[in-house]
């Protein structure tokens, strides 16, 4: 019959304090004493001190900037600065001109990553930005019609390879040989 066809499901809404509890009791972010997963697994170079980098954290989902935040938290990036979309972004660069690195959503409603982040090369902006996107990097490359990031990284990336990535590219800053780690 019509009516076995359809299923409705319900869910819960969470509000974002409530969200991070559930992801932490769920194993999908790693505090002091909660279990780590496999996108949290990762175990620190206690040579770098990842403190006294500022890190901006450009991500339109909340639920993604939470799960970002807490994995650059667990990775010991204490420094984050957050912005929702491109705009938001050009204003947190100009507010905390000392940023050391962009994390760069691409797709974002207001103004996206690629306009963002050619906006902020013309104006001279030489700190490395690295584009955190479903887009692989050849996709990338062509929307923005350049290798204009310093790195890339593809959505959902490891806590390893967000820090391998912000590493190599504050190692190598400014504007460096566009490294790709695509999970």
């Amino acid at each position: 019959s019509d009516s076995q066809r359809f299923v409705t499901t319900w869910f819960s809404p969470y509000l974002p304090s409530q969200l991070l509890e559930l992801a932490d009791s769920q194993g999908l972010m790693v505090g002091a004493n909660s279990r780590v997963n496999r996108f949290m697994d990762f175990e620190a170079d206690e040579s770098i001190d990842r403190a006294s980098l500022k890190i901006l954290a450009v991500d339109d989902s909340p639920t993604n900037m939470i799960v970002l935040q807490g994995a650059l938290k667990k990775l010991g990036y204490t420094d984050i600065v957050t912005a929702n979309n491109g705009q938001k972004a050009i204003e947190q660069v100009e507010l905390n001109p000392d940023v050391d690195l962009i994390l760069m959503d691409i797709n974002m409603p207001i103004m996206g990553g690629i306009e963002a982040t050619m906006r902020l090369r013309a104006d001279g902006l030489k700190t490395p930005v690295i584009s955190l996107t479903a887009l692989s990097e050849s996709e990338l490359d062509i929307e923005s019609g350049t290798a204009l990031f310093d790195g890339h990284l593809s959505k959902p990336a490891s806590a390893n390879d967000i820090d391998r990535v912000i590493l190599k590219s504050v190692a190598t800053k400014p504007l460096s040989t566009l490294e790709s780690i695509e999970s």
